[in-house]
């Protein structure tokens, strides 16, 4: 499918959803825009009109729009498989899912405790601290 990626999120600092779809994307390598739909009141009102929940994070691919995080991750290993998302064999839907959730929950778990170490604050927005926070991930990850 081709189409421009957008990533709407909420923030990173209170979000873990939004941050589980953030990682995955960004671990695609894949070019995409991100909207913080806290900042913009158009993005938000855009995300409950295209979504039946109105949750973030929502994905959209051209038409296609994908709401919630762990559907992004999984839509995202379908469409880009070389990522490396999901393991290479024809596991069952249910492992190929528990391993996504696994892989960006230690990716969530690393960037809270990189949060925790880095304070916080409600007033920043994601486009604010997104680029710090994956930099401390990837810094704890080369720590263990």
């Amino acid at each position: 499918m081709s189409g421009e990626l957008t990533l709407y999120v909420w923030n990173y600092n209170h979000s873990s959803w939004s941050m589980r779809a953030g990682i995955a994307l960004r671990q695609t390598g894949v070019k995409f825009r991100e909207l913080s739909a806290r900042q913009s009141p158009d993005a938000l009102t855009a995300v409950k009109a295209a979504t039946p929940t109105g949750l973030l994070p929502v994905l959209q691919h051209g038409e296609q729009v994908i709401w919630d995080s762990l559907a992004i991750g999984e839509y995202l290993a379908e469409q880009f498989p070389e990522a490396g998302l999901w393991p290479n064999d024809k596991a069952p839907r249910s492992t190929r899912i528990r391993f996504t959730r696994s892989s960006v929950e230690l990716e969530t778990d690393d960037a809270h405790t990189c949060r925790s170490a880095c304070g916080s604050s409600t007033e920043r927005a994601a486009d604010d601290d997104s680029a710090q926070i994956f930099t401390n991930v990837r810094r704890a990850q080369a720590e263990r």
